[in-house]
């Protein structure tokens, strides 16, 4: 025993910590005398003794003893306790067994199979009854771990985690004022936003939207799932207005076309958006009496149409403002036309022979384009889509950073051809092995050379094998995997995959490896999530994930 250090003195950090109380220290096997020493002296911690399991600072067997008190209220599953409470089973079975939708009732199937396993059916604070469904439907719905879709279908999502920042940044919804819009339009505008976030519909966007309250955008309605309203919208009057301008049109092209400019589906459109034009219906299609503009309002407003593409709705306000009291409802393809637009859906658009032939000037006009602007206004057009997709799946642009492109053309003057750039996929096919994983870094750190000469960083790699098809990919906050492998993968199969190299791993290891050898950057807890739901073995005490 030093000067002025007792035995006692060893827990002082554990009780200046956490709250560790008499009866906690009686229930883990301390004697009183310890705590009497230890709650004169000292002033006791805030935080929650659980967390204590988890505090390497702290000796192991205080840790041990902390668990074993645990092990009284709590359940025991693989490694991790979960308290005796419907919530936190609940919890339990969302981030074990949920990261891919499941109906409500298969989800109180888990949980009362749950009980069963754990011999806990008995106990009333627990079960399951029809006087306490509709209050744990209600939470799951309202909860912060947990994306909640239509009919009733659920899945884990850690929402209060995720920096929304980029998304809501992206988005931009402080740009829509007085309309409406289905979630899926945002979901085909910004494909790749998606990806990063992995939201995989628009009732899962919708729900994130609606959960963080769309970051602070005011004036917007929720409204019934997947739609999102700004300010105020005549719906009826939205469809007139697309009506006088296409007309004449069959249901299934008036269908289309609102489709396109507000993204819901076209069933929700047959059934709940025609109503107030039946008066224009007949025999398949709808009609309007074509009025043509006058001549001094034709000539004002082809004055002021300066570019070669417009949306119906750009070409209405730029009507609004040329001509006072303007009548929109003559902004229609038989006038557009006279101004020597070819009209095609929503837009218009002349000097290219088909919107395609525009999309690809775009997109190549230039040797290297930054297309973010080009996708926030059009990334929501098929058509653009199609042709974007088309033209990276042929390596006519390579996307050499996010939604920046550099052409065929700029990279064969470069001495670069496109047979270079196969080449360079079939090389990494031939230098990995079935299922590998791998990242750009990875592969340098095995002694892979054969870049190509040119002055763009990984991305650009990742972008020409994420179109090959011998190869799968996973976005990872900062990083693209990939695999040799056609089929899709989830971080859960990688990271079995690192833990098998060994058997089993230190946590904070695990995390360390994933940076140095990959350059995935995942914080310790998002790590732990995933190992969770693997079905790896997890011990909390000594920190290790394992093989089971």
């Amino acid at each position: 025993r030093a000067l002025g250090v007792v035995a006692e003195d060893r827990y002082r950090v554990f009780y200046e910590t956490y709250r560790a109380g008499r009866d906690a220290l009686l229930a883990m096997g301390y004697p009183y005398a310890l705590w009497y020493y230890l709650s004169i002296l000292y002033r006791m911690g805030t935080q929650d003794i659980e967390q204590a399991i988890d505090d390497v600072s702290l000796p192991a067997d205080i840790r041990r003893s902390v668990l074993n008190w645990m092990q009284q209220d709590h359940i025991q599953v693989q490694g991790d306790f979960i308290r005796r409470q419907r919530a936190a089973i609940e919890d339990h079975i969302l981030e074990t067994y949920c990261r891919d939708e499941v109906t409500l009732d298969a989800f109180f199937a888990m949980y009362t199979d749950f009980l069963r396993q754990h011999a806990l059916q008995g106990d009333d604070k627990l079960a399951l009854n029809a006087s306490n469904l509709r209050t744990r439907e209600n939470r799951l719905a309202n909860a912060y771990n947990v994306l909640w879709k239509q009919n009733r279908r659920l899945r884990y999502y850690d929402i209060a985690s995720t920096d929304v920042s980029l998304l809501y940044r992206e988005l931009n919804l402080a740009q829509y004022q007085n309309t409406a819009l289905s979630t899926r339009l945002l979901m085909l505008q910004h494909a790749d936003l998606m990806e990063v976030y992995d939201i995989r519909d628009e009732y899962e966007l919708h729900n994130l939207i609606k959960k963080t309250d769309a970051n602070g955008v005011p004036g917007v309605d929720y409204g019934r799932m997947p739609m999102l309203q700004f300010g105020h919208f005549d719906r009826d009057a939205a469809v007139r207005n697309i009506l006088f301008m296409t007309a004449p049109i069959s249901v299934e092209g008036l269908v289309a076309l609102i489709a396109e400019e507000y993204g819901a589906r076209e069933n929700t459109i047959r059934a709940n958006w025609l109503s107030g034009i039946d008066a224009y219906y007949h025999q398949g299609m709808y009609t309007i009496d074509e009025r043509r503009m006058t001549d001094e309002h034709q000539w004002r407003l082809g004055q002021q149409l300066t570019e070669d593409f417009y949306f119906f709705s750009e070409v209405r306000d730029i009507y609004r403002k040329t001509v006072p009291d303007a009548d929109v409802s003559l902004v229609t393809p038989y006038n557009l036309k006279l101004l020597g637009f070819k009209v095609n859906a929503s837009y218009a658009y002349r000097n290219y022979p088909s919107a395609d032939a525009y999309f690809r000037h775009l997109l190549s006009g230039r040797d290297c384009v930054d297309a973010e602007a080009i996708n926030r206004r059009l990334g929501g057009l098929p058509a653009y889509t199609s042709c974007l997709n088309q033209m990276k799946a042929t390596y006519e642009i390579v996307e050499h950073e996010p939604l920046r492109y550099v052409t065929l053309r700029w990279l064969a003057a470069h001495g670069v051809a496109r047979e270079a750039l196969s080449a360079f996929c079939d090389r990494v096919y031939g230098y990995t092995s079935d299922d590998q994983f791998f990242t750009m870094k990875h592969l340098r750190r095995l002694g892979f050379d054969a870049f190509l000469n040119v002055p763009f960083g990984d991305w650009f790699y990742n972008s020409l094998l994420r179109v090959d098809s011998r190869f799968a990919y996973l976005r990872l906050k900062n990083n693209i995997l990939l695999r040799r492998s056609p089929q899709p993968f989830v971080a859960e199969t990688f990271l079995t995959y690192l833990v098998a190299q060994s058997g089993s791993i230190a946590l904070d290891a695990l995390v360390r490896l994933l940076v140095k050898d990959f350059g995935i950057q995942l914080l310790r807890h998002e790590v732990l999530s995933h190992v969770r739901a693997s079905g790896l073995q997890y011990d909390r005490i000594e920190d290790v994930v394992a093989l089971v």
